[in-house]
């Protein structure tokens, strides 16, 4: 664990201090971190740096550190206070993926529930139909260039056991988990054990969980199984607000509430 203070200090040091690729920083995050994730830990490094909302960087500042760390660490001269902010190549558009419609089920049709490390609610998904059984892949996505440190590994092993009880308990089925490093074979076997007609998981976002998975969902659909991607309301409502930092979600959160029925 790491306190946010502490990891944006990391990462303005690493940048603008010591001069090294940010993208090393983020990835070295990923290897350690228990909450590694793609969204708040590489857009988090995008911000410091000045890429995310162009030209808004983050210095750590000397006071700032000794104020928030109770005075543990009053000897930081030497930070660099001119934080000029990183240049890259444009970006392309900024859009909202397209959305995969759900499945269209016919009488009789059996449909399993899908568990991965990118959604760990299931139970909270709104499914076109009640699922027959519940799958967790629990085999930790290799989200770092360098292998995971077993405790964020772990970590992620204990979300996802406790991620597939809850769905599972949700529609009073038994858990059923696969730590299968091979997805495609996982799933494979699943739909032909349990002779489903549809796989409903929630859409994985970009990140490493949809590199992966994506592939294993591909070859169930070549092979005649229907695939329904999930996307809560409220992911569609927020993604066309989300295209800078925080503060501009953050406006239209009352609007977003009444849109959703949430007032």
């Amino acid at each position: 664990y790491l306190h946010n203070h502490a990891r944006m200090w990391f990462a303005s040091i690493w940048i603008f201090t010591l001069k090294l690729p940010w993208v090393l920083g983020a990835d070295f995050f990923l290897q350690h971190l228990l909450d590694g994730d793609p969204a708040s830990n590489t857009c988090s490094w995008r911000w410091v740096a000045g890429l995310h909302t162009v030209g808004k960087t983050y210095a750590a500042r000397a006071d700032n550190i000794a104020a928030f760390s109770d005075g543990r660490f009053e000897h930081t001269a030497g930070l660099c206070a001119d934080v000029e902010p990183l240049s890259e190549p444009p970006l392309p558009p900024s859009e909202a993926p397209a959305l995969d419609p759900a499945a269209t089920l016919k009488d009789g049709c059996r449909m399993g529930l899908l568990v991965v490390e990118s959604d760990c609610q299931a139970e909270t998904l709104e499914l076109p139909a009640t699922p027959c059984c519940v799958l967790t892949l629990t085999d930790p996505c290799q989200r770092a260039l360098a292998p995971l440190a077993d405790n964020a590994a772990q970590f992620t092993r204990d979300e996802l056991q406790d991620a597939s009880k809850r769905a599972a308990a949700a529609y009073a089925l038994p858990p059923l988990t696969d730590d299968s490093q091979d997805w495609c074979d996982a799933l494979r076997r699943w739909v032909e054990s349990q002779q489903l007609d549809v796989i409903a998981v929630a859409r994985p976002p970009t990140g490493w969980v949809h590199d992966r998975l994506q592939p294993a969902l591909a070859a169930c659909e070549a092979a005649g199984t229907c695939v329904s991607r999930i996307v809560r309301a409220h992911d569609r409502a927020v993604w066309p607000h989300s295209a800078k930092g925080y503060f501009k979600v953050k406006k239209q959160i009352p609007k977003l509430l009444d849109e959703l029925g949430l007032v």
